[in-house]
C-alpha cells in the first residue's frame, strides 16, 4: 500500500509541477477510495505522503512494524517533504520581469559600449572580441530565461515523465511485481540529455 501511494505521489507531483491532472495516473495506481480521497485535496502530493505517514502510524500502531523500523521510514518521509516543497518553490517563483528587462539593457548598453572602450588597446581585434563577449552575455541571458521553468515539456525541461516511469519501475521491481509495459508517448520522445 505505501508503495503504490508512493508510487502514485512521484506521477501527482509532475502533474502539480506541470499544472495537468493526475486522475488518470493516479486511478492506474491506487484503490478507489484512495482515489476518493484525493479527488478534494488541492496539493494531491501533500496528500499522499501524509497517506504514506497514515499508514505507517497504523502498521506501527497494530505491531505489524517495528517502531524502530518506522522511525527510520519516516525520516526518508520527510526528505520527500523538503523535495516536494523544494520543487513547489521553484515552479511558483518565477523571474521577476524587472529583472530579466534590467539584465536585457544592461547587457544591451555594455555590448554597444564595448568597443569604444577596447579599440585603444586591441586596435583591429575589437571587433572579434566584442562579438566574442556579446555572444557569451546573450547566450547567458537566453539560457536564465530557458531554465526559469524547468518542469514543462519543452525539450530543454526536466524529462519529468522519464524520471516518473523510472521511478516507478525501481519500486515495482524492489516489490517484486512485474514491469509496467513501455510506452512512448510524445512528450518523452526527443529530450536531450547530457
Amino acid at each position: 500500500m505505501a508503495a503504490a501511494r508512493l508510487i502514485a505521489f512521484v506521477h501527482a507531483l509532475r502533474h502539480q509541477l506541470r499544472g495537468t491532472d493526475p486522475c488518470a495516473d493516479l486511478a492506474r495506481l491506487l484503490p478507489p477510495e484512495d482515489c476518493e480521497r484525493l479527488r478534494a485535496a488541492r496539493f494531491k502530493p501533500a496528500m499522499l505522503l501524509l497517506m504514506v505517514g497514515e499508514w505507517l502510524r497504523d502498521q506501527r500502531r497494530s505491531g505489524r512494524l517495528d517502531p524502530m523500523l518506522a522511525q527510520a521510514t519516516e525520516v526518508p518521509l520527510g526528505r520527500l517533504t523538503e523535495a516536494l516543497g523544494g520543487c513547489e518553490r521553484i515552479a511558483s517563483t518565477p523571474i521577476p520581469f524587472t529583472y530579466s528587462v534590467i539584465i536585457h539593457r544592461t547587457i544591451y548598453l555594455y555590448c554597444v559600449l564595448l568597443p569604444f572602450g577596447l579599440v585603444d588597446a586591441i586596435g583591429a581585434m575589437t571587433p572579434v572580441v566584442v562579438a566574442f563577449v556579446a555572444y557569451t552575455f546573450f547566450a547567458l541571458e537566453a539560457l536564465g530565461a530557458e531554465i526559469e521553468e524547468p518542469f514543462g515539456t519543452q525539450p530543454n525541461d526536466l524529462a519529468l515523465d522519464a524520471m516518473s516511469r523510472m521511478i516507478e519501475a525501481t519500486l515495482r521491481e524492489m516489490m517484486g511485481e512485474p514491469r509496467a509495459p513501455e510506452t512512448t508517448d510524445a512528450q518523452t520522445v526527443g529530450y536531450i540529455q547530457t
